[in-house]
């Protein structure tokens, strides 16, 4: 290279102008980034202006109470899923309201001494809640009737759970249709046994048990249920089984053995209309405009229920209340900072928090509706829970099924009433390991691990576990077990002895549950209001329910919004099996803690 090179003019400003020119470009990417994120940003929070006002014109619009014309009848129309009560207001940004029990409830209760509201249309339709759920609106329908006012039941397609709603019904009215009927199936409970399913992907389950009728898992390490498990659930449907047949002959007046009959003996899968009339199941025949012109009712007097607004029960106002805790889902760690439909002890801690800001709260109901969970996690809330006692009568409601760790949260109750069809028990402590050493092999995936410390590779699910790790946490299970009936023995005032003769993992009905002594009595949410106020010594008393409903914009506000809010609410609005999702959330939860008190996934149909 010569000096000519090193001094070329052309390439001097060749240099100066890349040197002078490249910053300009880096500059001006940033500047094109930024405004970029400046305007997403605003586009953003336009659509969030957007919604928050749209939902504020909603929700103004749904809290306007309109005036009621007399003589009118409310139309009580459930399809479909129905929660007992719910968390988070899921009809933010729509122009419709979804309903809980909760709601439809209160409704019943204000229309009965309404003195503009004559009567009720009740029009139910492949309603999917447990029974416990049902018999709140049914013992709500029967207090309306016994006001003097007329409940009518009408039906097109009717299953088990529409025709116990209806059974209440001063008259049932059934469509002429061929095409319509009633499915009167009985009650079964199914699970999915998935062990061949397992094996063909390559995934071994270590199952350990606490209590020799505990079950909790064995669907997923058998081809087909045990015969302890067997045994627990026959005395359940029994039980069960007969209590729907009861109910059904006592809301129809019918004799039992004529419903049982029905139940076991017709001809026909779908009771027809004329089945249906000779043995009294529906009283007329009618569409649903016949029916409105034989009851001389006119389209313009029926109101939907949803419209007809019952005022937010007041945190104030009154010198004595009784708190209902609804604690509903699976007792679980959360994994955001608001969790719907789960039982976590930091929800619980927030909850107690509310009631002990408020001293004119002077009883609680928990009212709970869980299977179970995490064994952890239920022994915090155990313990939140004495503490809360020490200072308020604690009554507990039980709903459809508050089993396992359900049943633990449960014994500190000073009075523990359950639901006639409420499912519970289920005494005992499992744990569930999977691992995926035969799917490795399949697929090409060999594990190389290096550790130390005797249990660093206990949790690995690509290996095998030792035996000696397996029965080190069979003792750790052992222990928690009897922890576990320890605080039985405590809460129901029994020996440890009386105790191991009811737990062992087995599952009881209320009527079974009450005979072992396991709860004091059997009664509805009411009833177990009543008791509260009564150890509290309140005659004169407020009923308020927590925790309060949210809307998704108040979460927002208080910095508790999270997007596995928005996901839940999108996925329970898909029609999914709702055993494949359980089953989701079991692998979910025993991947960070594999103890659960938690009973089996038991469906009841």
């Amino acid at each position: 290279m010569d000096n000519y090179d090193i001094n070329d003019p052309i390439k001097e400003a060749k240099k100066t102008q890349e040197t002078r020119y490249r910053p300009i470009e880096n500059k001006g990417y940033i500047k094109q980034k930024w405004f970029a994120f400046g305007c997403l940003s605003a586009v953003i929070l336009i659509i969030i202006f957007l919604l928050v006002a749209l939902s504020g014109i909603i929700m103004l619009g749904r809290s306007k109470i309109e005036p009621i014309p007399t003589g009118t009848y409310l139309n009580l129309r459930i399809v479909g899923a129905l929660e007992e009560y719910r968390e988070i207001d899921q009809d933010l940004f729509s122009f419709t309201t979804t309903l809980s029990a909760r709601d439809i409830i209160d409704r019943i209760n204000k229309a009965a001494n309404d003195p503009n509201i004559k009567g009720i249309i009740l029009e139910p339709r492949f309603v999917a809640a447990g029974y416990s759920t049902l018999n709140e609106i049914t013992i709500a329908l029967e207090n309306f009737k016994a006001k003097g006012k007329p409940v009518y039941a009408y039906l097109e397609m009717a299953a088990n759970r529409d025709y116990y709603l209806a059974s209440v019904s001063t008259e049932i009215f059934l469509h002429p249709s061929a095409s319509s009927g009633i499915y009167l199936s009985g009650v079964g409970v199914s699970s999915l046994y998935m062990k061949d399913l397992f094996d063909k992907l390559g995934v071994e389950w270590t199952i350990l048990h606490s209590g020799e009728f505990k079950g909790a898992g064995e669907e997923f390490s058998r081809r087909e249920m045990s015969p302890q498990m067997r045994q627990s659930l026959t005395l359940l449907l029994d039980d069960l089984y007969s209590q729907l047949l009861t109910d059904i002959s006592s809301l129809r007046n019918l004799d039992f053995n004529i419903i049982r009959e029905i139940y076991e003996d017709r001809p026909e899968f779908l009771i027809n209309q004329d089945y249906a009339l000779e043995m009294d199941i529906v009283d007329f025949l009618a569409s649903r405009d016949d029916m409105l012109d034989m009851l001389g009712i006119s389209e313009d007097k029926v109101m939907r229920i949803s419209r007809y607004r019952t005022r937010t029960s007041s945190r104030t106002g009154h010198s004595n209340k009784v708190a209902v805790v609804y604690l509903q889902g699976s007792i679980t760690i959360p994994s955001s900072s608001f969790g719907q439909n789960i039982i976590s002890a930091g929800k619980v801690k927030n909850i107690i928090a509310d009631i002990e800001k408020d001293p004119s709260i002077k009883a609680i109901v928990l009212r709970i509706k869980s299977p179970g969970g995490s064994a952890l996690e239920s022994d915090k809330i155990y313990q939140q829970l004495i503490k809360l006692k020490s200072t308020k009568p604690l009554v507990v409601s039980m709903s459809d099924i508050a089993a396992s760790g359900g049943y633990y949260i449960a014994a500190p109750g000073d009075y523990i009433m359950a639901d006639p069809y409420t499912i519970t028990g289920s005494i005992g402590v499992a744990a569930m390991i999977p691992n995926l050493h035969q799917t490795g092999q399949k697929i090409g995936v060999n594990p190389q691990t290096m550790y130390r410390g005797k249990y660093t590779n206990f949790m690995n699910t690509w290996e095998r576990p030792n035996p000696s790790d397996i029965l080190a946490l069979q003792r750790s299970l052992d222990s928690t077990y009897e922890e576990f009936k320890e605080r039985v023995s405590t809460g129901r005032n029994m020996t440890s002895e009386e105790v191991e003769k009811v737990a062992q993992g087995m599952i009881w009905s209320s009527k079974r549950a009450l005979a072992n002594n396991l709860i004091d009595d059997i009664g509805n949410l009411d009833q177990a209001v009543e008791k509260a106020a009564e150890l509290a010594n309140m005659i004169d008393y407020q009923t308020v329910y927590l925790p309060e409903t949210k809307t998704l914009w108040e979460l927002l506000l208080e910095r508790r919004f999270d997007r596995s809010i928005i996901l839940s609410i999108i996925t329970s609005n898909v029609i999914t099996d709702e055993r494949l999702e359980d089953l989701r959330k079991i692998y979910t939860a025993i991947k960070n803690d594999p103890v659960q008190m938690l009973s089996p996934l038991l469906y009841v149909d």
